[in-house]
């Protein structure tokens, strides 16, 4: 559960990232390394590429700011029948995102992880 905790973690880091660089006007683009095989001779070359995020937040036809947290592609059950944060204005969205990223690192969402990752992981058994 420590690594699941840590993993949602990580990903609302990037966003609170993502919402203070819309804050500022800037573009956060962070890069990983993908390696490639040269097929005719075997050798593995690193290449640095931008890592693709996507937004977890967009505005609803009434004008509103929501917000869901994502666990893989699966959103995460917040309260019961509501995966999704509605806020008044972006400039609530980073102090959001860092009360979110708390609760999960005290374990307030544990139960919410787990069901959400048990759903992921019987839809891959089920496909092999």
């Amino acid at each position: 559960m420590i690594y699941r905790r840590n993993k949602l973690s990580a990903k609302l880091w990037e966003q609170i990232q993502i919402a203070r660089s819309a804050e500022e006007g800037i573009e956060y683009a962070p890069t990983h390394y993908k390696t490639f095989t040269n097929k005719a001779t075997g050798e593995k070359h690193e290449v640095k590429a931008l890592k693709r995020l996507k937004r977890w937040w967009w505005f609803s036809p009434e004008g509103q700011l929501v917000l869901a947290i994502f666990y893989g592609n699966k959103t995460i059950e917040l309260a019961k029948g509501k995966n999704c944060v509605q806020l008044q204005n972006q400039s609530d969205l980073v102090p959001t995102l860092e009360i979110l990223k708390q609760a999960v690192e005290a374990g307030e969402l544990d139960a919410a992880i787990d069901v959400v990752s048990k759903s992921i992981r019987s839809k891959i058994r089920a496909a092999s």
